[in-house]
């Protein structure tokens, strides 16, 4: 068969209105995936010098308004969560954070607010509708950044950001003698299968001392220990001149349906600390099937 020039033109103009109704209707289904930063603020520290009364000497104690950042770049999607393919660590100005962002941002899968207008902007405005955002921006190095969540995660959806989140303690200006009382707290009591939402415990001593303090705890609950949530020791270690760590419950997600579960964190007793007046604290996991 030959083609004219017509012809050509015709079948030339019937293929770029082809690829255009595809790349519509590419376009118009929603994303099952995103690009996105986590920063998490670690319980490692940079040092400042302190001095201490009981020995007379200045010393290099951990600064706990100048924490580490563990900064991880990946894909959320829609149906597996977050996983990372780069990871690196530095500190606050490195990330251009300061801590109250670092607080307000710990943990959460954020993206620019540029990048992800543009790319919902690709169908309508409803393209990342699985992903929404925060209604609020977290400046990065002078640039507005905003939370992403997985459409459905019970503790992050419809765009608002959740209000539970942790901070790290004041500046150590002195070190106090004597055993410490402990207490436990959870800063991000809702941990959700959904976009593998992590749950916090934050153990806290009363005033920072001169040496680490190392705190024993149990976990219980009606949640199982690596079937719904990955495994933790039962110790953690508050750095001298420090008066916080962490507990982080990283929920697996099962892809069973099942009720609300709970993990009850008790602090135990030992010789290096005596227990304050909240010894125990409880975390949920809600499931997404």
């Amino acid at each position: 068969m030959q083609f004219n020039s017509s012809h050509k033109a015709s079948i030339l103009v019937m293929l770029m209105l082809a690829l255009t109704t595809i790349s519509q209707q590419a376009f118009s289904l929603a994303a099952d995936d995103l690009y996105v930063d986590v920063y998490t603020v670690t319980d490692n520290f940079e040092t400042t010098q302190v001095y201490d009364s009981n020995t007379g000497k200045f010393e290099q104690v951990p600064d706990s308004t100048k924490p580490i950042i563990k900064h991880e770049y990946g894909t959320l999607f829609f149906k597996d969560g977050f996983i990372p393919t780069s990871s690196a660590t530095a500190n606050l100005s490195y990330y251009g954070l300061d801590l109250a962002t670092a607080n307000a941002i710990n943990g959460k899968t954020v993206v620019k607010l540029s990048y992800w207008i543009s790319i919902n902007n690709l169908g309508e405005g409803k393209y990342l509708s699985n992903f929404p955002r925060s209604s609020q921006t977290y400046v990065l190095e002078g640039v507005p950044y905003v939370i992403v969540s997985v459409k459905g995660a019970s503790n992050n959806t419809g765009g608002e950001t959740n209000t539970t989140t942790t901070s790290c303690t004041s500046i150590v200006t002195s070190i106090t003698a004597g055993l410490p009382a402990v207490t436990v707290s959870a800063t991000q009591p809702n941990a959700a299968e959904a976009g593998l939402i992590n749950g916090r415990f934050q153990i806290n001593l009363d005033a920072p001392r001169a040496n680490k303090t190392i705190v024993s705890f149990t976990i219980s609950g009606s949640a199982l220990k690596g079937k719904d949530y990955k495994a933790v020791k039962n110790t953690v270690v508050i750095p001298a001149g420090t008066t916080s760590a962490f507990v982080d419950i990283q929920p697996i997600n099962d892809k069973k349906q099942e009720v609300t579960e709970n993990i009850i964190l008790d602090l135990a007793t030992a010789s290096g600390y005596t227990l304050g007046t909240a010894p125990s604290a409880t975390v949920e996991i809600i499931d997404n099937d």
